[in-house]
């Protein structure tokens, strides 16, 4: 596992993790909002960059 004892890596360990979650927030809601078809779906998706 990792480590947190090693300071400023530490702090990137502890904001990938609030992305991850963040981001899995972000599926969930997106994803429940917009109920569309997998054709549009994935026209959605690749608007991001």
């Amino acid at each position: 596992m990792y480590q947190q004892s090693y300071g400023s890596d530490s702090l990137i360990y502890r904001y990938v993790n609030i992305a991850i979650k963040r981001i899995q927030n972000f599926d969930k809601t997106f994803f429940t909002q917009n109920a569309k078809t997998a054709k549009s779906i994935g026209h959605e998706i690749s608007k991001f960059p």
